[in-house]
């Protein structure tokens, strides 16, 4: 970028110029996104001080991060990071981003457990997670129900490095089962779920 400052405006102004002529359905808010996460700027500082410089190494950051996001590259697979339940899940190449509708199937899962529960309170409930990918619904269940004892299972050796990343940095204690669907799986579960 040849030595020159840019601000936080300019950038983020930019940004949102870009990934609007790349046609990205929120191109502001990814924009803004892209921005707080390369700067590490929240809203408020952002708004208190727009025209605060920005780092050349920032700024160029910043440029490679819109421009894959312009060739449509999930945020989540740029940033590595995705929210789910309230709890954070590294996310890569490897897995599907966890969705908000996904996020309905927990919801779900938890209420059927939570009856099974209230009827046998001293019942060991055994989930298994099939397909489980960045792991989040395994890790979710588990992070509401302690109790419960989980298994997550996937083909993807690369996807269960990150379930397994994912597990140990949200403090869940999962077994990890590499098969393909139910080939090395020999227990017998209560629930059995899958997005």
């Amino acid at each position: 970028m040849n030595g020159k400052i840019f601000n936080l405006e300019e950038l983020f102004r930019s940004g949102k110029e870009r990934l609007r002529e790349a046609q990205i359905e929120e191109a502001d808010l990814d924009a803004w996104y892209l921005l707080e996460y390369i700067t590490g700027v929240t809203k408020t500082a952002y708004y208190g001080n727009p025209k605060a410089d920005v780092p050349e190494e920032q700024a160029e950051e910043y440029e490679v991060a819109l421009a894959k996001r312009a060739e449509h590259i999930p945020l989540q697979h740029i940033t590595g990071r995705q929210y789910f339940m309230g709890y954070e899940f590294l996310v890569n190449d490897q897995v599907l981003v966890p969705r908000q509708d996904t996020e309905n199937l927990v919801e779900e899962a938890y209420r059927h457990i939570k009856e099974k529960l209230k009827k046998e309170p001293n019942k060991k409930v055994q989930v298994l997670d099939v397909c489980t990918g960045s792991g989040c619904i395994a890790i979710s269940l588990k992070a509401f129900l302690p109790q419960l004892s989980v298994t997550a299972a996937d083909i993807s050796e690369k996807a269960l490095a990150v379930a397994e990343k994912n597990a140990e940095e949200n403090k869940q204690q999962i077994t990890f089962v590499k098969t393909d669907l139910f080939e090395h799986i020999n227990e017998t579960y209560d629930m059995i779920i899958s997005n």
